[in-house]
């Protein structure tokens, strides 16, 4: 009963009085339901949001590269906000560029819409360059644990690890580089939509508090990830992808962003 009440909260965003005469409990039982299910289920996150390495992650890139040729592509990264009701505290912080009071969640997903990895504890006023370099992504690519490079939009710095688009394209090179890069990144964004058409919470917004409503973000993920495994969201057809091989950025010169996004542009495209 917790596990279909914290269901329907999630796929409905409906009041909790209304979920509890659905299912012929009380409104408190509910707010609890969704917190049990929503704990339960973050705690599947280390075995269901996994960043990927070894042979799974030269599969990612490989579909990566079908997609545009953009080579050594580990994932796609952005933020999304999910609004959120008024904190007790520091109301001001959590709101957006936008206007509206939210969470400001960074994901990264791989070729086939899954997510890779989840934080939601930041406030819709961080801005993502903020979230990354606080992460623990951004920590294991500079320590070198994980390889490839990910990619991202202007909101972020060019890094040897992350690939951003060049403001202002001055050679047909450049702007092969941008298109492909874009038709690649916007996996994540057709993340977020999925996620969200999924989770109508998410859409809607969630009238909790910023730590349930991180739990129940985290939840959402985990499942979202569970649906692409079981094909219960989308089905990945595989007829159409062809085994190119690797495509390995091999550079020796200066180690940074700006110096490796040139070096690929040249190389690639």
């Amino acid at each position: 009963m917790q596990l279909l009440c914290a269901l329907r909260f999630f796929a409905t965003v409906a009041f909790y009085n209304c979920i509890g005469e659905t299912l012929g409990v009380t409104k408190a039982s509910v707010g609890r339901a969704i917190d049990n299910v929503s704990d339960a289920i973050c705690r599947l996150g280390q075995d269901w949001i996994v960043f990927p390495v070894g042979q799974t992650l030269a599969t990612v890139q490989r579909a990566f590269h079908d997609i545009a040729g953009f080579p050594n592509v580990a994932g796609c990264i952005d933020g999304v906000f999910v609004r959120i009701q008024a904190p007790k505290e520091d109301e001001q912080d959590f709101v957006n560029r936008k206007g509206f009071l939210s969470l400001n969640c960074q994901m990264t997903c791989d070729a086939s819409y899954k997510i890779t990895s989840c934080v939601c504890k930041w406030p819709g006023s961080c801005h993502d360059s903020r979230m990354l370099r606080d992460s623990n992504i951004n920590n294991k690519f500079e320590t070198g644990q994980y390889n490839g490079i990910l990619l991202g939009d202007s909101a972020y710095p060019t890094r040897r690890f992350l690939m951003t688009p060049y403001n202002n394209p001055t050679t047909p090179q450049q702007q092969r580089f941008n298109n492909a890069l874009c038709k690649t990144r916007v996996r994540i964004e057709q993340t977020y939509g999925i996620l969200k058409r999924r989770f109508a919470c998410l859409h809607s917004g969630l009238r909790v508090d910023p730590n349930k409503a991180a739990r129940i973000i985290t939840a959402c993920a985990v499942l979202h990830n569970i649906g692409i495994y079981q094909n219960d969201i989308i089905n990945i057809d595989d007829d159409h992808i062809i085994n190119v091989g690797d495509h390995p950025i091999s550079f020796n010169g200066v180690n940074d962003g700006n110096a490796t996004r040139d070096h690929i542009c040249t190389s690639f495209f």
